[in-house]
C-alpha cells in the first residue's frame, strides 16, 4: 500500500513488515510462502538496513522460546478450531529451534490437550511442534483419531503422535489430509 501511494517507508515500520513477513513464512520455509513474500521481504530488509537471513534468524531464536510457557498455555498456542460435519477439533502450533525440551515432557503436553479437549467435548486437540531448523513437526493429539491421522498421513501412529518431515504448515499440510480422512 505504501507503494501504491507513493510514499516512503519509514525504518521502524520496514522492520515492523519485514518482521510480519518472515513469521507468517517462518523465514521462507513454509509452503505458504510466495516468491512476493521474498520480494517484499528484500525490500523491507533494505530500507531497514539489515541482513534478512541473520534479523530472521534472530527473530525466529527470540519467539520459539517457550521454556517460560506452561503445558495449558503451549497447547492454547495458536490454537484453531475445525469442524467436518459434528465433529470439531483443534489444532495448536509452537515452533521452536529445537523439539527435544517439549517432546521430553509430551506426556504432560498429552494431558494438557485431553483436558482441553474433554472441557470442550472436542472430538481431538492435536499439536503441531514445529522445527524451525529440521523444517518439521512431531503432531502430538488427545482424543480417538489414530486411525484418521493414520490415514490422513500414510504413518503409524506410536503413542498419540506423528512425525511429519516437511510439514510447517497447518493450513497446507496438516488440516486438509486431516478433514479428508475423516470423510
Amino acid at each position: 500500500m505504501y507503494e501504491q501511494a507513493k510514499v516512503d517507508i519509514p525504518k521502524d515500520i520496514a522492520g515492523l513488515l519485514l518482521s510480519a513477513v518472515i513469521s507468517d513464512t517462518v523465514l521462507f520455509r513454509s509452503p505458504t510462502c510466495t516468491p512476493a513474500d521474498r520480494e517484499a521481504a528484500e525490500k523491507l530488509a533494505n530500507i531497514a538496513g539489515v541482513d534478512v537471513e541473520k534479523y530472521g534468524m534472530e527473530m525466529l531464536k527470540a519467539g520459539a522460546n517457550v521454556s517460560d510457557l506452561t503445558p495449558d498455555q503451549i497447547v492454547h498456542n495458536d490454537m484453531k478450531e475445525f469442524s467436518s460435519g459434528n465433529t470439531t477439533f483443534t489444532v495448536a502450533q509452537v515452533q521452536v529451534m529445537d523439539t527435544t525440551d517439549l517432546l521430553d515432557q509430551k506426556q504432560v503436553l498429552l494431558n494438557a490437550l485431553e483436558k482441553l479437549r474433554a472441557e470442550h467435548d472436542y472430538a481431538a486437540s492435536f499439536l503441531m511442534i514445529t522445527s524451525i531448523i529440521d523444517e518439521s513437526t512431531n503432531l502430538i493429539f488427545a482424543g480417538n483419531m489414530d486411525d484418521v491421522v493414520s490415514s490422513a498421513f500414510g504413518k503409524d501412529v506410536l503413542d498419540k503422535e506423528v512425525y511429519l518431515p516437511k510439514v510447517m504448515s497447518r493450513k497446507k499440510q496438516v488440516i486438509p489430509p486431516i478433514l479428508s480422512a475423516m470423510k
